[in-house]
């Protein structure tokens, strides 16, 4: 054989070692065989939002809605296509690398869609009974020849009318009443109602939102003085309902709704806090609700049919004793679909565990903890042993799956150097840097800088991470 022949053949070997070798090297896979796939947000001009790192199977984070000068922001989407389906944060999970893009309409521009109109009984002003249109953006003008548009018609709007998809809804000062029915199983679809803060509105008729699977967030003013029932049954997108604070009806406490009067719970949200005011949970509070868990206060005497069912929740928390619980009456279906649900009863427990430990690295910290049902069950498994996980790391935090789904208590926080949060029931973040999110405090870790908790914590790929009480 030729010294030139063996040349080539050698090359040709070393070539074949070092594509073999590159194979074997997976940036997104770590030392676990855990893998992690980038989600990158293509704000289609508007302002940049950062891309994620995110474990295999998990969700992403809804990160706050870019801007883009007046033009009103309609969601994610999977593609940038006139066929693009909207992105679920509630629901979809990532398996993949994927880019999400952001949708817009133009603040300025003309409703396109035929609304039809009626003239009401007392010929002051025009009810909305439908639309002929296909836009997924509606805009319900404040005027309609020359007079207010006052009222929103019963189904005007329901899916078994109006098929077409509709994403959001404005919906105008003048308008007083939203009809029984109105947006009624728009199920996948209507993601966002837009009511301004000087909203006439006064009635929110029984079913008029209920079955909007994909609605992320309410906002009443303080005239709504009737809601009818059912009427955000089956909202089980809701992360923020907030009803304005001039309101003597209706309260928000808590990202809940709630009847004064009565101290009812009548819908609840995936960022809920039940207050101690409250005494009933009415029925389908908590319907397709996606908590892992659900805290009651020992204030609570009363809950109605139905108020898990289709949920994710997979334990109640009670605040009170076991005999306590008892006590409360429920309806015969209260836990219907879900009569195997683990019911902690808490009162008394781990009163005398006030820190835990965290351990990356080298380095062992100590950890001072919240008093609240999410560290009660953290403290409760940590009982049984230390909870090892993988954490990956950003600009300002680590993060990871700890294996453990637990009961959230969010509120929109902004994270400071050395807070520990919970993050979609599952996740624990240890921050070194700032970031606002909804979270559940964890605790907090004393006494390091920013910067030196940064230098000791800090990551661009995995880092083992141990949680214990000593």
């Amino acid at each position: 054989m030729s010294k030139k022949l063996i040349a080539i053949l050698f090359s040709i070997i070393l070539c074949l070692c070092f594509a073999l070798s590159a194979c074997g090297e997976n940036p997104g896979v770590n030392s676990n065989n855990e893998t992690y796939y980038t989600v990158t947000f293509d704000s289609q001009g508007g302002s940049e939002v950062e891309s994620q790192r995110v474990l295999e199977g998990n969700p992403v984070r809804a990160p706050q809605s870019p801007t883009r000068g007046d033009d009103i922001f309609q969601g994610w989407y999977k593609s940038d296509d006139v066929n693009a389906e909207l992105w679920h944060f509630a629901t979809d999970r990532v398996n993949g690398d994927i880019t999400l893009y952001a949708f817009w309409k133009d603040a300025k521009e003309e409703q396109v869609d035929a609304l039809i109109y009626e003239l009401n009984t007392a010929k002051t002003g025009y009810i909305v009974t439908g639309d002929n249109g296909q836009s997924t953006a509606i805009v319900i003008s404040a005027e309609h020849e020359g007079l207010p548009v006052v009222e929103i018609g019963d189904s005007a709007f329901a899916y078994s009318k109006h098929n077409s998809d509709i994403i959001s809804v404005t919906i105008p000062d003048t308008v007083t009443a939203i009809g029984k029915n109105a947006f009624y199983s728009r199920q996948s679809d209507l993601v966002t109602v837009n009511i301004g803060e000087n909203s006439q509105l006064t009635t929110i008729g029984n079913n008029a939102f209920s079955g909007c699977r994909s609605l992320k967030s309410i906002w009443l003013p303080d005239t709504v003085t009737s809601i009818g029932d059912s009427a955000f049954n089956n909202c089980g997108s809701l992360n923020t309902i907030t009803i304005a604070s001039g309101n003597t009806v209706y309260s928000s406490e808590g990202n809940n709704l709630i009847k004064i009067a009565n101290h009812t719970l009548i819908r609840g949200s995936n960022s809920s806090v039940i207050p101690s005011t409250v005494t009933k949970i009415a029925q389908a509070a908590f319907r397709l609700a996606t908590l892992t868990s659900l805290t009651i206060p020992v204030s609570v005497t009363s809950i109605g049919n139905y108020i898990i069912q289709d949920s994710t929740v997979t334990s109640i928390i009670y605040e009170g004793t076991a005999e306590q619980w008892e006590a409360v009456e429920k309806s015969k279906y209260w836990n219907m679909g879900k009569t195997d649900i683990e019911v902690i009863c808490s009162a008394g427990k781990n009163e005398e565990i006030t820190e835990m430990y965290i351990t990356v690295k080298d380095f062992k910290l100590k950890v001072t903890l919240e008093q609240n049902s999410s560290v009660a069950a953290l403290i409760e498994i940590l009982k049984q042993g230390d909870i090892v996980y993988t954490a990956y790391g950003n600009s300002f935090e680590i993060y990871g799956d700890i294996g453990h789904s637990l009961p959230t208590n969010n509120t929109q926080i902004t994270s400071q150097a050395g807070d520990v949060f919970l993050w979609a029931g599952n996740n624990i973040c240890i921050f070194f840097g700032n970031n606002s999110y909804s979270y559940t405090r964890i605790g907090k870790i004393e006494g390091y800088s920013a910067e030196l908790l940064k230098s000791m914590l800090g990551t661009n790929s995995s880092v083992q991470v141990k949680l214990s009480l000593k």
